[in-house]
């Protein structure tokens, strides 16, 4: 019988009445039942019907239809099939359906699991306001442009694994309450997130953006990774997004528009990751931050409050050109490989390296992780041999790149600390030549690379002293009688005086000459390495 004017509405179809209805359609060329045109608008669709291998080529009505566990596997849709506010009970299943355009499941209610698992949808698709209640599958799903999911309310499990979207999918305004997975698959241009709020893990690792992915304020409360996605045209914004979680990743991901995102994380990660405009990330909370690989070509501030307690792990072998770290905590960072490292501004109302003394009785100063990590490896339960993997040579290049970024911003003062284990490292490396090493000995041993002002001031007493007991011994002109003219006190005055560059009194020999003129240039010599320590301290640029 045909049936271009079947009209079931408002009718509750149990599944013998139904197969009666597929029975009596008339076949197309295929053989396929053909239920054109039907309207089942409002009709109540009990448990048990069928409506898989159907075909609906000129579109149907289900608007405001019930449905209880429907099947509708490999059913083929023309367009404008319309399944507005319609209600579907139990387990409702579209695996491998294909709908034309303008399908609307518009105000929809699922309240048991649902699968649109390898299903082919058209152009315009409309799931707005939709809700499912319970795990709704879309994976592998294909969906045609400007496919509507506005105020969409997933409160279970949502997978769009591997599914492919036309352009301008519209996700804008919905919320996902448990895991959302986008893992794999694409999107085309101007895909929409914009005030999405996703309460549970969510997932775009390794997704295609065609270009122009918006996420504008949109909240993550859940752990988040974007690892590996790839933003084909770089258009994508983050504006306003605030992430809430306890892992969140932008790995591997290249931003060619300014990225601005306030972030509350247990671990963030950004290898790999490329900001080729600039933002600012605000954190906003205890954190473990590495940017290892990342590049930062533009002006990039990564900011924190010192009571948050903000780590960074790791910038090896980022490009640090354009970052600016911001009261955050480089105790165990490491920055072996990185480059532009003395272009790095830190900016700290505390200080952010370990501060502490590398000996025993050595004054503290602020060190990096991988010289802390030499020192390990040289302890005799330290780290095996060449666990380290960093030489001498590598710690003295970050202190000198350290160092010279504080020096061309006029910060004598805060690079004194980098200067000294600079020279340090220095002194130990295996490329110093011995005679190098001898005159860097000497230096740190006499007045600490020019830092330490309290070993210049007590090797220019030990000097006043030596000069003292000498000239005292042997250095005085006897009296005809053959005795001293000249007390201990008079020896002292006479080394002092030496010390300080003036001319040595007659009273002593050829012996005192001598130490005369040795006292004449190692006193001002170390008078002045302790005024230099001073100087390097307190010199505002």
């Amino acid at each position: 019988m045909g049936n271009r004017h079947l009209a079931l509405d408002n009718v509750t179809v149990d599944a013998a009445f139904f197969d009666e209805v597929v029975e009596i359609a008339s076949r197309n060329r295929k053989g396929i039942r053909d239920l054109s045109g039907c309207s089942f608008e409002g009709a109540t669709f009990l448990a048990g019907c069928r409506f898989g291998g159907c075909s609906f080529p000129r579109g149907a009505n289900f608007i405001h239809a019930s449905f209880d566990s429907p099947d509708f596997r490999n059913a083929s849709f023309g367009d404008e099939v319309d399944f507005t506010g319609a209600e579907f009970v139990g387990t409702t299943r579209f695996e491998n359906c294909t709908f034309g355009n303008h399908v609307k499941f518009g105000n929809c209610k699922f309240t048991g699991p649902i699968n649109f698992g390898g299903a082919t949808i058209g152009d315009g698709a409309i799931f707005w306001q939709s809700d499912f209640s319970d795990t709704a599958a879309f994976g592998d799903a294909r969906f045609g442009s400007l496919v509507n999911w506005t105020f969409a309310n997933f409160r279970s499990e949502a997978s769009f694994s591997s599914a492919r979207f036309g352009d301008g999918a519209d996700f804008s305004r919905t919320q996902f309450h448990d895991f959302a997975n986008f893992s794999a698959g694409y999107f085309g241009v101007a895909a929409q997130f914009s005030n999405v709020k996703f309460n549970g893990v969510t997932k775009f690792r390794r997704r295609i953006f065609a270009r122009g992915a918006l996420f504008s304020s949109t909240a993550f409360r859940g752990d988040t990774s974007f690892e590996q996605a790839s933003f084909e045209g770089g258009d994508v914004t983050f504006v306003g997004a605030d992430v809430v979680c306890r892992n969140f990743s932008l790995e591997g991901i290249t931003f060619t528009r300014a990225v601005h995102i306030t972030v509350d994380a247990r671990s963030v990660s950004f290898k790999s990751t490329r900001f080729l405009n600039g933002g600012h990330v605000r954190m906003n909370g205890p954190s473990e931050l590495d940017i290892e690989d990342a590049s930062f070509p533009q002006p990039f501030m990564i900011s924190s409050e010192v009571a948050l307690g903000t780590t960074v792990r790791s910038v090896a072998r980022a490009d640090l050109s354009g970052l600016a770290l911001s009261e955050v905590d480089l105790n165990g960072c490491r920055f072996v490989g990185s480059h532009n490292l003395d272009k790095l501004q830190i900016q700290a109302t505390e200080r952010p390296f370990s501060f502490m003394s590398t000996t025993r009785f050595g004054v503290k100063r602020m060190v990096i992780a991988e010289e802390l990590e030499l020192r390990k490896a040289l302890h005799p339960q330290g780290l095996a041999e060449g666990q380290s993997g960093v030489t001498d040579e590598q710690v003295a290049s970050i202190y000198r790149q350290l160092r010279k970024g504080r020096e061309d911003r006029k910060d004598e003062p805060g690079a004194a600390d980098f200067y000294y284990g600079e020279m340090l490292m220095r002194m130990r490396a295996a490329h110093t030549s011995r005679a190098e090493r001898v005159i860097i000995g000497a230096y740190w041993l006499i007045s600490g690379f020019g830092l330490r002002a309290s070993r210049a001031f007590v090797a220019f007493l030990i000097a006043v002293t030596a000069g003292t007991a000498i000239i005292a011994l042997c250095g005085l002109s006897p009296d005809s009688r053959g005795a001293p003219r000249y007390s201990l006190l008079d020896a002292t005055l006479i080394a002092l005086k030496s010390c300080l560059g003036w001319q040595s009194p007659s009273a002593v020999n050829v012996m005192g000459e001598y130490i005369s003129l040795a006292l004449r240039f190692v006193g001002p010599v170390l008078l002045g390495l302790c005024a230099l320590a001073i100087r390097g301290r307190i010199k505002r640029g």
